[in-house]
C-alpha cells in the first residue's frame, strides 16, 4: 500500500512542478515572464539522490538564471547536500560570482538550526541577496527574524508545513502575522509567501505601514487568482516559485494522515490533472 501511495503521490505531484528537468522549468519561466511575473527556481531532489548530483543541478540553475538576468533567484534545500559548510560556501560563492541570489528553503524543524548556522557563517554574511524562510508555526521564527535583520538576510514568511514540536499548538496564521510585525521596519525587503488572500493583505499592509518593501511569492500549481488580485490592489510585485525535479507537495504521507481533505486533492490531481496551472496576466506596476 505504501509503494502504491508513493506512485499516486508522484503522479499527482507533477501538477506542482514544471517537469523533471531544468529545460522544463525554462519553458515555464519564459511563459511566466511574458505574463509579468518574477520567478524563483527550486530543484526538488529525490531522497536517494547524491549530494554531487544535487549540486550539479543547483549550478546549472544558477548559470541559467544568470543568463536571463532580472531579479530571479534560486531556492535550495541544504539537507540535500548534508548541510555541509564547505559545499554551502562553494555554492554561495558561485552564485555570488554569477550575480544570482540564493535562498535557503524551510524544511523540517529539526534542520532549522543547521540553516541558521550556514547563514551565520563568515562568507555567507558577506553575500548580498541571501534569503531564508521563516515559518509562522515555529516559535523560534521570531528570534530567527531578528537574526535575519542583523545579518542582512532576505526573509520569506511562510505558514510552514511542519509544526514546532516544542509548541505544536501555534496557529500558523497568527504566527505568520507575528513574524510580519517583527520584520516590519527592520529589514529592507520581505517576501510574503501565502495564497491566503486575507492573510496576504494583512501581512503586506503591516509591512507597508513601516515602508518596508515587500513582494508576494506564490507556489506554482496552487490557485493564484485571489492572491494576485490582492497584490494588484496593494501594488506589490508577484513572483512565482517554480519547482522542478520530483515534486510531492502537498502529498507527503504524514500530511495525508493529518489532513483528510488532502486525500481528495490527491485523487483529483492524480486522475483529473491540475486544478490551476494558469496564472492570470499581471500588468506591469506603475
Amino acid at each position: 500500500m505504501r509503494a502504491l501511495a508513493h506512485k499516486v503521490i508522484a503522479r499527482a505531484g507533477r501538477n506542482y512542478a514544471a517537469g523533471e528537468s531544468l529545460d522544463d522549468a525554462k519553458r515555464l519561466v519564459a511563459t511566466l515572464g511574458e505574463r509579468g511575473y518574477g520567478v524563483t527556481l527550486g530543484y526538488w531532489n529525490q531522497d536517494d539522490e547524491t549530494a554531487d548530483a544535487v549540486i550539479s543541478q543547483y549550478r546549472g540553475a544558477i548559470t541559467y538564471l544568470s543568463g536571463i538576468g532580472g531579479d530571479s533567484y534560486l531556492s535550495i534545500k541544504t539537507p540535500a547536500f548534508g548541510s555541509d559548510q564547505t559545499v554551502h560556501e562553494t555554492l554561495v560563492g558561485y552564485a555570488a560570482q554569477m550575480h544570482v541570489p540564493l535562498h535557503l528553503d524551510s524544511l523540517a524543524y529539526e534542520s532549522a538550526g543547521q540553516v541558521i548556522n550556514l547563514l551565520s557563517a563568515g562568507p555567507t554574511r558577506r553575500t548580498n541577496g541571501l534569503g531564508c524562510s521563516l515559518p509562522g508555526r515555529w516559535k523560534r521564527s521570531l528570534q530567527d527574524a531578528d537574526l535575519a535583520a542583523r545579518l542582512g538576510v532576505v526573509p520569506r514568511i511562510v505558514k510552514g508545513q511542519w509544526s514546532d514540536p516544542t509548541h505544536p499548538d501555534i496557529d500558523p496564521r497568527e504566527g505568520f502575522i507575528a513574524v510580519a510585525r517583527r520584520l516590519a521596519g527592520n529589514v529592507p525587503l520581505v517576501r510574503v509567501a501565502t495564497h491566503d488572500p486575507v492573510l496576504l493583505r494583512e501581512s503586506v499592509e503591516i509591512l507597508q505601514k513601516t515602508n518596508t518593501s515587500c513582494e508576494v511569492e506564490l507556489l506554482y500549481g496552487l490557485p493564484a487568482n485571489r492572491a494576485v488580485q490582492v497584490a494588484r490592489d496593494l501594488d506589490v510585485p508577484v513572483r512565482v516559485y517554480v519547482p522542478y525535479g520530483h515534486a510531492w507537495i502537498p502529498y507527503a504521507l504524514n500530511n495525508l494522515k493529518r489532513n483528510p481533505k488532502a486525500l481528495w486533492w490527491l485523487f483529483k490531481d492524480a486522475l483529473l490533472g491540475p486544478y490551476n496551472k494558469a496564472f492570470p496576466a499581471r500588468p506591469a506596476r506603475t
